[in-house]
């Protein structure tokens, strides 16, 4: 994780650093990398697709059951959701802009599959 967070100016860095921290509970950090990761949303998974790796990843919706996750923008957006979720102070301002983003992410491209623990 440490030489993933030296490499944050890399889309895809920045995208699996934010779900590691995210796993560890760093809420703020998940949020200032999954948000760096989301400006160059169409960056994201390109590295990993070009160099034909693929990262395996699940995020916890409710304790019954975790989202697998691919390196995307759709991902990268219900990841910074659930980041809002948990900061009650926050929710109202940013859910907005949540939703600004998401509206530009095709429907067709959902890559999410949900596992029940």
């Amino acid at each position: 994780m440490h030489h993933l967070r030296k490499a944050t100016k890399f889309t895809d860095a920045a995208f699996i650093s934010g779900f590691l921290a995210f796993k560890h509970q760093k809420l703020p950090q998940t949020q200032r990398l999954l948000d760096q990761a989301i400006e160059r949303g169409s960056e994201i998974g390109q590295t990993l697709q070009r160099y034909q790796v693929q990262v395996f990843m699940s995020m916890p919706l409710t304790p019954e059951l975790d989202v697998h996750i691919d390196a995307d923008l759709r991902s990268a957006l219900l990841g910074l959701a659930e980041i809002i979720m948990e900061n009650e102070d926050a929710k109202q301002q940013q859910w907005q802009e949540i939703v600004r983003l998401g509206e530009g992410v095709e429907n067709d491209r959902l890559s999410c599959r949900l596992t029940v623990v």
